[in-house]
């Protein structure tokens, strides 16, 4: 079983003034970072009261800023992939964090299912940070990632994302869906046709056909066979 990694950020567009990060050792372990920042702009002065999650986005790798992120064509990804998850609250509580800042703050659950509906796994994060009292509030986004501890089943998967805002006591749900495509299997080795056989009549099977004495053929008669590792065939029919 490789490590485990769970991660969530927290971030406002514009320069970044603050990190908060942790993690616990050992395989498996997850870890988690959040990142925030602003830009000087406008002031909140009052606790919203409703809160959605708005332009979600399945991406190719971790979003840099706010709406800085490139998506994962048809959400689809292999088995071994980490799925990231960009989107934005409609909306941010905050409360004075000390002289000319104010703290924000979100606690996270997401939940993945598996094709038959099966849980994987649910994660749990708060994260909350401060920016200057004149920052730009609106440009909050968050991102979510998760790195399974095997690798994911073929089909279609379902993230199911619950937030809240820990400051304003505000909630949001929503489920998304991405898929995973099942790998191609390869074997080693080139491809070849190691020997052509003369047959007497078309080929049954893998090596199961009867030779046509010293290759010799009447004016009305014909055949011949291609042997490989892989299979057996007869022009014009093939056998697999």
């Amino acid at each position: 079983m490789r490590g485990v990694t769970r991660q969530a950020v927290l971030g406002l567009g514009g320069a970044t003034i603050a990190t908060l990060a942790g993690c616990s050792g050992g395989s498996g372990s997850p870890t988690e970072t959040a990142t925030a920042t602003g830009t000087e702009t406008t002031t909140m002065a009052t606790q919203p009261s409703s809160l959605s999650i708005e332009n979600v986005h399945f991406c190719r790798e971790q979003p840099t800023g706010y709406r800085q992120y490139t998506e994962q064509p048809g959400a689809t990804y292999e088995p071994g992939d980490i799925v990231w998850v960009y989107f934005e609250p409609s909306t941010v509580g905050t409360e004075p964090a000390g002289e000319g800042e104010r703290r924000f703050s979100y606690e996270l659950t997401w939940t993945v299912r598996g094709p038959e509906g099966e849980e994987i796994d649910t994660i749990t994060r708060t994260i909350d940070q401060t920016a200057l009292e004149s920052a730009d509030f609106s440009d909050v986004f968050l991102t979510l990632s998760f790195d399974p501890p095997m690798d994911f089943a073929p089909g279609t998967h379902r993230m199911e994302i619950d937030i809240r805002d820990a400051i304003a006591g505000t909630e949001a749900s929503t489920a998304v869906e991405f898929a995973v495509e099942r790998e191609l299997s390869r074997t080693d080795g080139s491809f070849g046709i190691p020997e052509i056989v003369f047959t007497t009549d078309e080929a049954n099977g893998y090596d199961d056909y009867t030779r046509q004495p010293d290759a010799e053929y009447g004016p009305t008669e014909s055949g011949i066979t291609t042997r490989s590792t892989e299979s057996t065939t007869r022009r014009p029919t093939a056998h697999f």
